[in-house]
């Protein structure tokens, strides 16, 4: 099970439209790659394509975050990830 924290979404930058539609298409060519990041039940990185492969009945596998104690830790996590992109 995957639990969205609406407040932790909120750190993720939407996709605009033309990034959204490459995302739906690389999914539907080659499925869910990467691994959704989760810690507990509550993803961390992987929220675009959790919707997408959500509404589209396709498969996906998730991750471990490990180390992460607090939900500070958690915000602190998504946050760092963000950066890269």
């Amino acid at each position: 099970m995957v639990t969205i924290d609406e407040g932790l979404r909120g750190l993720i930058p939407p996709l605009t439209a033309e990034e959204l539609a490459g995302l739906r298409a690389s999914l539907e060519r080659d499925g869910c790659r990467d691994a959704l990041c989760l810690w507990g039940d509550v993803l961390l990185d992987g929220h675009h394509r959790h919707a997408l492969c959500t509404e589209l009945g396709l498969p996906f596998r998730t991750t471990q975050v490990e180390g992460l104690e607090t939900r500070a830790d958690a915000e602190e996590w998504v946050i760092r990830h963000q950066f890269g992109r």
